[in-house]
């Protein structure tokens, strides 16, 4: 049975996987500029500098913004 994004764009499963990757690594960017612009723990300037961090440094910025960005109040108030 052959795929049909295979079909109908012409690509195969390495394509599709690495589409599938870029998609989910944007999708924790965007959580994570979301969560940072809910957070009413930090100032201005904290949150413009780890917005910086998340856009200039996207894989390390988002990964320490989301283990040690978040706060515990702001953790609580969303559970």
């Amino acid at each position: 049975m052959s795929n049909p994004f295979a079909v109908i764009f012409g690509l195969g499963n390495q394509e599709l996987f690495l589409i599938s990757c870029f998609i989910l690594f944007f999708a924790f960017v965007i959580w994570a500029i979301i969560d940072l612009m809910s957070n009413s723990d930090y100032s201005d300037l904290a949150k413009l500098i780890w917005m910086a961090a998340i856009l200039f440094l996207p894989v390390f910025g988002t990964l320490f913004y989301l283990y040690y960005g978040r706060s515990k109040k702001h953790l609580s108030k969303n559970s």
